[in-house]
């Protein structure tokens, strides 16, 4: 009997050995999505994220991405990531506001300049004090910020040089106050259109012109589209600067080591970087694209001056004193 137990001691401690490496080397897997397919700038970051966390991980953090709306729309996005059925998500700052008020202030129109703008804010400290308050209102982080560029208006009827030119044209824009509010001030009332149903709504005429950056025509919805086929004019105005957070679930972000904390945020830190340059790029060669294909791209009048103080007039309507506030120190650090 002893001589069999010896033995099966020895079994136990064999096969404690043999599995244990295998039990540490599993490797954490991270779902992260977007609506969005391949080739937008979305998924040009989750991609170049991936890449470099498994690098720098070595393997031992792999990112699952979950691409072409597999998760559903941006909403879906942003509750799954609250939620924790999912840990990431990149959404646009506009789908992420009805969950985290605190971040509406990107979508105020002529709040940006330059894109230089944007980047200078997204790597100052005070981005942490937006962190602690998406974490309140909605159990999520931002690990980072992608850019997408300015939110131009197009439309098939006639050059638009100035706000009074948009009279009577039906123009669409997303289902976001702001953007509505907006347009108002300009005169005229908006169809607030879910972006999967902008093509069909441009090509039935049931809207003759829409708005947003220049990158997003190359990744219609629908596979037959071209902006180019519906459209005909570009202002060339710059009223909203696209912004986009890199989201992560709050309660799985404080179950991670230190290290593998270290290891996401300088990816991220890096995904960000390429996906500006790469977007800055794209936007340029689509653009161009556009112009090849016959659009006319008209300079606003005055240098967008009226546009502009019509637009920043509705600036009141979303801001509490608290929000005031803040928004004095968020202009303070990006036109120092």
């Amino acid at each position: 009997m002893r001589h069999i137990s010896l033995s099966l001691h020895l079994i136990c401690i064999l096969v404690t050995a043999i599995t244990a490496p295998n039990l540490q080397a599993q490797p954490l897997v991270i779902k992260f999505a977007t609506a969005n397919p391949q080739g937008s700038h979305y998924v040009v970051h989750l991609m170049k994220f991936k890449q470099l966390v498994e690098s720098y991980s070595h393997r031992t953090i792999l990112i699952d991405a979950i691409i072409d709306g597999r998760y559903g729309s941006e909403h879906d996005n942003v509750m799954g990531t609250a939620e924790g059925d999912i840990q990431m998500s990149t959404v646009a700052v506009n789908n992420l506001s009805p969950f985290a008020p605190s971040v509406g202030f990107l979508s105020l129109p002529y709040l940006f300049d330059s894109e230089a703008q944007a980047r200078t804010l997204f790597r100052h400290p005070i981005m942490s004090e937006v962190n602690s308050k998406m974490v309140e209102q909605a159990n999520v982080r931002a690990l980072g910020w992608m850019i997408g560029g300015f939110r131009v208006l197009t439309n098939n009827k006639r050059p638009v040089y100035q706000p009074s030119d948009l009279a009577g044209l039906k123009i669409r824009t997303p289902m976001n106050p702001i953007m509505v509010a907006t347009f108002r001030s300009w005169g005229i009332e908006p169809l607030p259109i879910a972006w999967t149903e902008t093509y069909a709504a441009l090509k039935m005429g049931t809207v003759d012109g829409q708005e947003n950056p220049h990158i997003t025509y190359s990744a219609m919805p629908n596979a037959n589209g071209h902006i180019y086929k519906v459209q005909k004019y570009i202002t060339d105005i710059h009223y909203i600067l696209w912004t986009g957070p890199h989201l992560i679930n709050e309660d799985f972000y404080l179950s991670l080591t230190s290290e593998q904390r270290q290891i996401l945020h300088r990816a991220a830190d890096e995904a960000a970087l390429y996906q500006w340059q790469w977007i800055a790029e794209q936007n340029s060669k689509q653009l161009q694209r556009l112009l090849d294909q016959g659009m006319v791209l008209l300079e606003p009048a005055n240098e967008e001056q009226l546009w502009k103080a019509k637009a920043i007039s509705i600036w009141p309507q979303f801001l509490g004193p608290e929000e005031h506030g803040f928004l004095q120190r968020i202009e303070a650090i990006i036109r120092d």
